[in-house]
């Protein structure tokens, strides 16, 4: 898979930029290539998998998507907050949007900083990211469920990421979110 300088992956619940444009080894993984990769910070999920968060990217891999949709009462997605935390929460409600009902992301701020949104499909393509400053407190983004283009997103699965940046430091924290149309 070839990586373009600024392309950003999530690997071992961080997220990481490429520092380096290159083309991947089974042995590089972002943790371990330092001259490669520069860790953005912790987020949710990930496990050991590799998401790419570019679009364009060129991949000869395969992937077999098996959606499960099961429908819970809640209506949150909430990171785990660490002691260094810009955020205190952030929350998308509803986490499922059903017959075109926008997404609000509420993003509760220890201090003012620049709020980032980022949307990709499964594959890792960006369809939508809006930037915003943030105040102390709930700071609300409104996603109506639309791409970069104004058209209409398609039924699906969609990982949001959400950076903070204060100047100082960047907080970052994965989500996933499902629209039904």
């Amino acid at each position: 898979m070839n990586y373009a300088l600024g392309a950003q992956v999530i690997y071992s619940s961080t997220l990481y930029q490429c520092i380096q444009a290159h083309t991947s080894n089974s042995s590089w993984t972002p943790s371990s290539q330092p001259t490669l990769w520069q860790s953005q910070g912790r987020c949710s999920g990930g496990g050991g998998l590799v998401v790419s968060l570019v679009q364009g990217m060129q991949s000869t891999k395969t992937m077999t998507l098996t959606p499960t949709l099961t429908v819970t009462a809640t209506k949150t997605v909430s990171a785990t907050p660490t002691a260094d935390t810009l955020v205190k929460s952030i929350i998308a409600a509803p986490n499922v949007s059903r017959n075109g009902l926008p997404i609000q992301f509420h993003i509760n701020l220890y201090q003012p900083a620049q709020i980032t949104i980022s949307l990709f499909t499964v594959l890792g393509e960006e369809v939508y990211q809006t930037t915003k400053q943030g105040t102390s407190g709930d700071n609300q983004i409104v996603w109506r469920l639309r791409n970069k283009a104004e058209n209409t997103v398609g039924t699906g699965l969609y990982i949001c990421v959400v950076q903070v940046n204060n100047g100082i430091g960047v907080s970052a924290q994965t989500s996933k979110v499902v629209v039904l149309h």
